[in-house]
């Protein structure tokens, strides 16, 4: 684990005590708040943030004007409308940053993370309840393989 990855979880766990914990042998973060699922992806080279919004949509052209117009007024990151099962469509969250962006003896630099971290649960609970009144489908949630399914597509 590298200084970037370590300031990472530092923040995770000052943002979010006890709501997470290190999977796949410190490849990631699984973070749980609100009934939203964060995954904070360490690679070598990115730091990946991503967040399940909804499942079961149905595809539409009405439905792809939406996200993306609502991608030209996001601040961080996009939303990414993909196929899982033949027909059944999901809405999810993703931002990514290359690690070299990130320098941790930098004031900004930690403070964007915390700010990113900050973000996501209220930003992913915001676009739900906007997509879902108006296409309908799932919201993602956190069962227990929520991050597992999230992490195929990151």
């Amino acid at each position: 684990m590298d200084a970037v990855d370590e300031f990472i979880q530092l923040g995770v766990e000052n943002v979010f005590p006890g709501q997470w914990e290190v999977i796949g042998g410190g490849f990631g973060t699984r973070i749980e708040v609100d009934n939203v699922g964060v995954l904070v992806i360490h690679s070598d080279r990115f730091i990946h943030f991503a967040s399940g919004l909804l499942t079961g949509l149905d595809f539409s052209e009405e439905l792809v004007r939406r996200v993306s117009t609502m991608n030209c007024g996001g601040p961080f990151g996009s939303l990414v409308l993909s196929e899982g099962q033949p027909g059944h469509w999901m809405l999810a969250y993703g931002f990514k940053m290359v690690k070299t962006w990130f320098d941790p003896s930098s004031r900004a630099a930690p403070q964007l993370i915390l700010d990113i971290l900050n973000f996501i649960p209220g930003y992913v609970n915001n676009q739900t309840q906007e997509i879902q009144a108006e296409f309908g489908g799932e919201k993602w949630g956190v069962d227990a393989s929520w991050w597992f399914v999230l992490m195929d597509h990151y």
